[in-house]
């Protein structure tokens, strides 16, 4: 089981919800913690933390390998590589509904910040503020 950071963007209030998946039902492993904000400047936010998909030592290049199929046939979205948080490679993604999401490890924790009208640079402006 690893500590949740609870990340929470500078100058936001608290989030209007915070939802932790529950352990029993689950593997420790897959624990997600998730904070749900609702601001005046980017609407609903969604920022989780949870132990990524693949190993530590592999996160980037399975991110590099995912946006390097951006524009391929059968690859729905956009995805990009960009910088984060003073250099941190992060997976920047954009689904066919136009919903921008944000992924990047930190800690050996992976960090996603999410939210229904967001666009990739404000996706990247809450990371940066977080």
């Amino acid at each position: 089981m690893f500590r949740f950071r609870c990340w929470c963007p500078r100058g936001w209030e608290t989030p209007v919800k915070i939802l932790v998946s529950d352990p029993t039902l689950t593997s420790p492993k897959a624990t997600v913690l998730a904070l749900l904000y609702d601001t005046n400047d980017y609407g609903r936010v969604v920022v989780k933390e949870h132990l990524p998909d693949v190993p530590t030592a592999e996160y980037d290049a399975v991110n590099e390998q995912w946006a390097s199929q951006s524009g391929q046939p059968n690859f729905y979205g956009i995805a990009k590589i960009v910088s984060v948080r003073d250099g941190q490679e992060a997976l920047s993604t954009i689904s066919p509904d136009d919903v921008a999401s944000l992924f990047w490890l930190e800690g050996g924790i992976e960090i996603s910040v999410r939210g229904p009208s967001l666009n990739e640079a404000q996706c990247e402006s809450i990371a940066n503020a977080l």
